[in-house]
Parts: C-alpha cells; sequence; structure tokens
C-alpha cells in the first residue's frame, strides 16, 4: 500500500512539473524563442558541466561533465551562427518571456548542484541532468514544429539526438546509485 501511494504521489509530481514546465516553456515558439531557449540551454549546460568535472566524486560524473562542457560548446556555436545569419539576438536584455523563465530555471538547477554536498554531488548532478535534458528535449522537439526557417529547424532536429543521447547518460549515472 505505501509502494502504491509513493508511486501516485511520484505520477502526480511528474504531472505538476510536466505542466509547469509546458506552461514555462511552451507557447507558439518563433525563432527567435527557439534559439534564444536553445543559447540559454547551452550557457547552462556549460556551466553545470564544468561543476561536474571540478566536483565529481566518480570518473563517470567527470567524464559526463566533461561530455556537457564539450557537446554543449559546440551546439552553442552553431546556435549562434543561425542566430547571425537570422539576424536574433541572443543577449540577455533580448530574451522573450519564455526564455527569461527557462533561463530562471536553468538557474535554480545549477543553483541545486553547486549547494549540494560532496557525498550527494553525483546523485543531485545526475538527478538535475535528468531533468534538465527531460526538459531540454521536450522544448527542441516542441519548438521545430513551430518555428518557421529551414535553418532553425535544420538546427533543432540536429540538437534533439546529442540532448536525447545527454539524458540517457545522466539517466545511466543517476542508476549506479538508485
Amino acid at each position: 500500500m505505501a509502494d502504491d501511494n509513493r508511486n501516485i504521489m511520484e505520477k502526480a509530481k511528474d504531472v505538476i512539473e510536466a505542466g509547469v514546465a509546458k506552461t514555462m516553456a511552451f507557447g507558439k515558439e518563433t525563432d527567435q524563442s527557439a534559439l534564444q531557449k536553445l543559447h540559454e540551454i547551452n550557457l547552462a549546460e556549460i556551466q553545470v558541466g564544468r561543476l561536474g568535472e571540478e566536483r565529481g566524486m566518480s570518473a563517470l560524473a567527470r567524464e559526463y561533465g566533461a561530455r556537457l562542457v564539450q557537446d554543449h560548446e559546440a551546439l552553442d556555436k552553431r546556435v549562434m551562427d543561425v542566430a547571425r545569419d537570422q539576424r536574433i539576438d541572443l543577449s540577455p536584455s533580448a530574451l522573450t518571456d519564455g526564455a527569461k523563465g527557462l533561463r530562471e530555471k536553468l538557474h535554480s538547477i545549477k543553483s541545486n548542484i553547486e549547494q549540494s554536498k560532496a557525498a550527494d554531488f553525483d546523485q543531485t548532478f545526475a538527478d538535475q541532468m535528468v531533468k534538465g535534458h527531460e526538459k531540454a528535449t521536450a522544448i527542441a522537439k516542441h519548438a521545430v514544429d513551430d518555428v518557421k526557417s529551414d535553418e532553425v529547424k535544420n538546427l533543432l532536429r540536429t540538437t534533439i539526438p546529442a540532448l536525447e543521447e545527454h539524458l540517457r547518460q545522466a539517466e545511466q549515472l543517476q542508476g549506479l546509485r538508485h
């Protein structure tokens, strides 16, 4: 009975989180909002990846952190190139409301990781990366249907597999402690 109640509570939490993510990050995506969100995701993942490299207790956590830095730096270069081609401003002062909300959520994820104790770092890192990459993947998949530019659509389509791979890796790291 206790397990059933816990499962129900976990499912309810997932539904609530999905609803919050949808209202915070989803809406009709424009080329501008999609690129700004991808840019914000990349910047956050680079910062969090560096934390993983520096504070990871296991070699796997440190390697995952390094992979995040490497992959998201490369992804962000592509985002910035497309934004330049499309004449889209990625600076903080130009962020759409949806990108601002996402930026705040990403900052919260980073803070949770920064504040974790050394002994709990790998698990907190993995847990937050699973949540973050689930949201990032959902945002990118949603945006593909809305954006107008073929260049932005192609960028999103090639970004989604990288985000999904990062999610799988975070789930593997998460599974080591559960």
